[in-house]
């Protein structure tokens, strides 16, 4: 799955559980979870707490890595 349709999918169910995503932080956090490990490492190292950065810097590090649909 790309990062792409995986923050589509995370962002879909994040409704069903609003607790896990209640702060922009919690749901930073959360979603570098769910990233694959070789796009996490390098997500997570920059410390991003806005949702959409953190959607967009992963797609980058996806496509830089080349890891789309592993």
């Amino acid at each position: 799955m790309t990062v792409s349709d995986f923050a589509v999918n995370f962002q879909s169910l994040s409704h069903f559980a609003p607790e896990l995503v209640a702060t922009e932080e919690r749901k930073c956090r959360r979603f570098e979870k769910g990233l694959h490990s070789f796009v996490k490492l390098l997500v997570v190292s920059q410390c991003i707490g806005k949702f959409s950065e953190i959607v967009e810097c992963a797609r980058s590090v996806e496509i830089s890595i080349g890891t789309q649909g592993m």
